[in-house]
């Protein structure tokens, strides 16, 4: 199976999904990674771009990704941007790499690049008669979601063990050595682990990521396992 993840931000896929990454990639199957957004001058000096990259590119080896997509747009504005551009942009990485899995940012949290990714991956899952992708499932990312208004808070549908790829998750992170924060920031290893206790008390394993189901689609031949 071909997966793509999309994340708005480097190190999206690794706190929102990164357990579940390894999980699959360590199955067999194909994970290809789609990031939106990079840092941009003045905000940002241009020597920290190649560093961030890189940090990514060891976090995605780590996971297992395949390969990745840097579409390099500017960071905390993708909300300005035509949707269709930015939909246009998601669509050839679904022409090419033909998934059958998207995960994605959450449709609402405290950051918009999330919930712009969020709209463009609802658009690529629309249930046309040729359209590969099966199934869509938007993941947490806490440094964000956890502060989202109260109407607008995560809802997890499905549960995945991440016992035996938490550590590879941990380690992803590390790579990330510009993102990292101090606990108890909820972007550090401690934040990383607490909430995937938390979320493996609700489903009965010891460490889990939660998603949300947005889209499933059955072939007629294939059981309902709902």
């Amino acid at each position: 199976m071909n997966i793509l993840v999309l994340a708005a931000h480097p190190d999206d896929e690794t706190i929102g999904a990164g357990g579940t990454i390894a999980r699959l990639a360590a199955a067999g199957h194909k994970v290809f990674l789609w990031v939106a957004t990079e840092i941009y001058e003045p905000i940002w000096p241009a020597t920290q771009k190649p560093p961030r990259r890189a940090e990514t590119e060891k976090a995605a080896e780590i996971l297992g990704v395949s390969e990745i997509i840097f579409a390099q747009l500017p960071t905390m504005n993708l909300a300005a941007m035509p949707p269709i551009d930015l939909s246009n942009i998601v669509s050839r990485a679904v022409s090419e790499f033909h998934p059958e899995l998207i995960l994605c940012p959450p449709p609402a949290d405290v950051n918009s690049d999330h919930s712009a990714v969020f709209d463009i991956a609802l658009v690529a899952a629309r249930g046309l008669p040729d359209n590969p992708i099966r199934a869509l499932y938007a993941y947490e990312i806490q440094t964000t979601t956890r502060f989202a208004a109260p109407d607008r808070l995560f809802q997890p549908t499905t549960y995945v063990d991440v016992t035996d790829t938490f550590a590879r998750k941990l380690e992803a992170f590390a790579a990330y050595e510009t993102e990292k924060r101090a606990f108890p920031h909820p972007r550090s290893p401690e934040g990383l682990e607490i909430l995937a206790k938390e979320r493996g008390l609700a489903c009965g394993f010891q460490y889990a990521e939660a998603f949300a189901c947005i889209i499933r689609r059955f072939h007629s031949s294939e059981p309902l396992a709902l």
